[in-house]
């Protein structure tokens, strides 16, 4: 955009710097402000709107979805559209392959229910998964200065105290565990439910090895990734200091 060339004459090519005066200037990281605008609008929309459009990130954003709609959205509908005519031919071309073999529904906007068994897997020789992991994993993870992994304090002071409450497993905390259900774009957060219709879990993830299993579902290493029920419930409760809301819910415990 021509916003940024201008940003790049004016501060030399030194972007961190543009962003530092950015935020000190913008009146969307100040409550105060913020609050004095929405009350402005209020009484005179027209004012409003002129002061909001001369701040720095809204200039920022504005630059950018200019540059998006006359751009990017022409070529992604162009895209989208020849995406579509090309999958038609490509689902016909596997019907008529596939003669009278069952295949997936294309169930896209549809409710969806799939099955699979908790299990681990051996994605090449040499290499096999645990089906869970630990929160001892978290901190290994964490001591190698992985960014994903940073651990707040309290956090920390939960695990090395061994303050589980009751969600421990044989003295250590479940986080997470994989299964053999087909999952796809759109599936996190998704319950997990056991035989028994108890939810153990929410979908969040697939494997690597699986990530093509909306094209190609190989039960040997497809897997959906899920965070335990009772990690999330240990966080609620001895993390978030919100126990009370356990209360509230029906939990088995065995």
């Amino acid at each position: 955009p021509a916003f940024l060339n201008r940003v790049a004459e004016k501060y030399k090519g030194n972007y961190a710097a543009f962003a530092a005066k950015s935020y000190a200037r913008t009146m969307l990281s100040d409550s105060v402000r913020m609050h004095a605008l929405i009350a402005l609008y209020a009484k005179n929309p027209e004012l409003a709107l002129k002061k909001l459009r001369k701040d720095p990130m809204m200039q920022y954003l504005g630059a950018f979805q200019e540059i998006f709609q006359l751009r990017v959205d022409p070529l992604a509908e162009e895209l989208d559209l020849a995406l579509g005519q090309a999958y038609k031919t490509y689902m016909a071309a596997r019907m008529e392959m596939a003669g009278e073999q069952m295949l997936f529904p294309d169930a896209n906007f549809t409710m969806r229910v799939s099955y699979g068994k908790v299990g681990g897997y051996a994605p090449k020789d040499g290499v096999s998964y645990d089906c869970f992991t630990t929160m001892d994993g978290i901190m290994e993870k964490a001591a190698n200065g992985t960014e994903e992994y940073a651990v707040p304090d309290k956090l920390r002071t939960l695990y090395e105290n061994k303050d589980f409450g009751p969600y421990a497993r044989d003295g250590k905390m479940p986080v997470c565990f994989t299964a053999s259900n087909h999952t796809s774009g759109g599936n996190s957060g998704s319950p997990v439910l056991d035989a028994d219709g108890r939810l153990i879990g929410l979908n969040f993830d697939r494997n690597w090895e699986g990530t093509m299993s909306d094209v190609f579902y190989d039960p040997s290493i497809c897997r959906n990734i899920v965070v335990d029920i009772r990690y999330v419930l240990f966080l609620i409760d001895r993390f978030g200091g919100a126990g009370y809301l356990l209360e509230e819910m029906d939990i088995h415990w065995n």
